[in-house]
């Protein structure tokens, strides 16, 4: 990290206001990542944390059989830590990894300096466990979701949040709703042949919004 990235750093995140001026001296480069670019496994920072600067990073993992499951997202000033890898691992067959959904930048840290700033400065304190306790809660609500509602109604949940469109396919939106691409395109199928969607390679249009929530409320019943 430059001096001027770190006097940007510390502008931008409140935490850092009162970090010593020097601290850039001890500091790598900030890493970034493209959209394109492949996962990473968590493995890649053993011992390290980060931060992200810019953009966000998916926290997902995937099964043998290549399924993919996304845990969380860490948004600009989010924290990823030794301990938030953790959270990958639940459930998992295969080891966690991270992937940029935008252009991204993130500052790496050793879990020294990750400690020596807890230690030293007091918001920066508070942030890491107020960030630790954030990925946690996202843990329990994800699996909580999964326990105790229906794939079909959290699909059209996602859907409404979206605006009734979906510009992914069906093995990204599996990954976003944690199942199965087999298992929403049954769903999707039934859909469509109730008149209710329309589904293309990447994109999926809810035509009557209001006929697809009476159809879930009677299934739900």
């Amino acid at each position: 990290m430059t001096e001027g990235q770190f006097r940007e750093f510390k502008r931008k995140f409140g935490f850092a206001h009162s970090f010593d001026d020097d601290e850039w001296k001890h500091l790598g480069p900030v890493r970034e990542w493209k959209k394109d670019d492949s996962p990473f496994p968590v493995e890649e920072l053993e011992q390290r944390a980060l931060i992200v600067l810019k953009g966000s990073l998916r926290l997902t993992h995937s099964h043998a059989n290549g399924r993919e499951w996304t845990v969380c997202r860490i948004r600009e000033g989010g924290l990823f830590s030794l301990m938030a890898s953790g959270i990958g691992r639940i459930g998992a067959e295969a080891a966690p990894f991270l992937k940029a959904e935008e252009s991204t930048e993130a500052l790496v840290l050793t879990s020294e300096r990750l400690h020596r700033w807890i230690g030293k400065y007091d918001a920066f304190g508070v942030y890491v466990f107020d960030q630790i306790q954030e990925l946690y809660a996202a843990l329990s609500d994800r699996l909580s979701e999964m326990a105790t509602r229906g794939l079909a109604e959290r699909l059209c949940d996602f859907l409404e949040a979206g605006g009734w469109i979906a510009r992914l396919s069906q093995e990204e939106l599996a990954a976003e709703l944690s199942t199965t691409r087999e298992a929403v395109n049954r769903i999707l199928k039934s859909w469509q042949r109730d008149e209710l969607v329309e589904v293309s390679r990447k994109l999926i249009v809810v035509t009557n919004p209001l006929r697809l929530r009476q159809k879930i409320g009677a299934e739900n019943e």
